[in-house]
């Protein structure tokens, strides 16, 4: 089983909805055999400067059999839900951490971490 994790931009919206999220990507990955949602939180910003950090982004991680497929999943469900654009997609592909970020053309395409 590999790990997928997906980092959404906090919202007032995401908040009232994030129940019917998890449960939508549940239903999305069970359809297609291709994962799990497992569990979900927050995430906070990256605070260079010492300011006491926020929380920035809803975190949901995902357990797949296979990477391409539940991707491929995850990108589909997300939009249809409509998540915000700088929502992220996190994953790992021979060894090398990766990330796709949702823009307001659609998802870009996979980058390695670092390269952002």
């Amino acid at each position: 089983m590999d790990f997928i994790y997906i980092k959404i931009p906090v919202s007032e919206t995401l908040a009232s909805q994030a129940h019917t999220l998890h449960e939508a990507l549940e239903i999305a990955l069970a359809a297609e055999s291709a994962g799990a949602v497992i569990g979900w939180g927050a995430s906070l910003e990256g605070v260079p400067d010492g300011r006491p950090a926020r929380v920035a982004f809803h975190r949901i991680d995902i357990e797949a059999a296979q990477v391409d497929r539940a991707r491929a999943v995850l990108r589909q469900a997300l939009s249809a839900f409509g998540v915000a654009p700088g929502s992220e997609l996190h994953f790992t592909q021979a060894g090398a951490q990766m990330l796709e970020v949702l823009g307001v053309q659609g998802w870009g395409p996979p980058q390695a971490l670092g390269e952002a």
